[in-house]
């Protein structure tokens, strides 16, 4: 994990990678109330075949800035840090990643 900042705050950013290059990649968006952290079993079986998964902690969320549980504008926190690329998201979060 490591920490960068965006205009939505210091975010904690997760790059699980197995140990060859990756054939693809996924982006994952966790649920209201979880962290990135918690999908790093689920990670670790893509990375058995050669798929990489990326993701962060929401703002408010994990290790990220922010008032804990509250996200502000999904488009604002997805076109700062999200370029347009596969987008998976779980619970709360996957209507907005479409």
């Amino acid at each position: 994990m490591e920490i960068k900042d965006f205009p939505t705050g210091k975010t904690a950013l997760y790059d699980f990678r197995g140990k060859t290059a990756p054939k693809a990649a996924i982006l994952l968006v966790h649920g209201l109330g979880e962290h990135a952290g918690r999908y790093s079993g689920w990670a670790a079986r893509f990375n058995e075949e050669d798929i990489a998964v990326r993701a962060f902690d929401l703002p408010g969320h994990g290790n990220s800035e922010g008032t804990r549980g509250i996200i502000p504008s999904l488009d604002k926190v997805y076109n700062t840090i999200i370029p347009r690329n596969v987008r998976l998201g779980h619970s709360q979060t996957s209507r907005s990643v479409q």
